[in-house]
């Protein structure tokens, strides 16, 4: 693991205690959704590493790439492809937890005010934005790549139109439509 994948992994150990850092407290409370978002790519990518490292780790052969009459070498080969196997089993659920999680914080309306005025939750949106809100929504998930229309995608798609149909519902109520 010389030059490409062990630079990338330095830097994703570096970035890993930069976001341990910073995520001891969020600039806004909104912050935390994005920060979802990018930590359950990253999540999915690790899943992916510890996938092929372990497939890596079958394919070596004895001899070539590592020694050839040193048994601990062969059972150490042996022992991390399967736990690496194990590993990227549990990332998976991990990744449907993280995704749960993301799903979970879309839907909530953060504060994202300093002062304390600020804190009182915005007036719903009137007849002309909700509807536009409503009208954008679907040709934005019609816009997605049959690849990208993951789990979470679906989450999403469903949050995001609970809250425009909400927002179209209140606008109904309080007459403004």
């Amino acid at each position: 693991m010389t030059g490409g994948a062990r630079d990338a992994s330095a830097r994703l150990a570096a970035a890993a205690k930069d976001l341990a850092r910073a995520t001891r407290r969020l600039d806004q409370p909104s912050d935390s959704y994005a920060v979802f978002g990018d930590l359950l790519d990253a999540q999915r990518s690790l899943e992916q590493v510890l996938r092929q490292l372990a497939e890596w780790h079958r394919s070596t052969v004895k001899g070539v790439h590592y020694a050839d009459h040193h048994e601990e070498s062969t059972l150490g080969v042996m022992t991390a492809s399967e736990e690496l196997d194990l590993a990227a089993q549990q990332a998976e659920g991990l990744n449907e937890t993280l995704s749960r999680a993301y799903g979970g914080t879309s839907v909530v309306r953060w504060f994202d005010g300093d002062e304390e005025g600020d804190r009182e939750r915005p007036a719903a949106p009137g007849k002309a934005e909700a509807i536009a809100a409503a009208s954008a929504v679907p040709s934005d998930l019609d816009n997605t790549g049959l690849y990208d229309m993951t789990e979470i995608f679906y989450q999403h798609g469903f949050n995001e139109l609970s809250i425009v149909l909400r927002d179209l519902l209140n606008a109904v109520e309080d007459g403004d439509v």
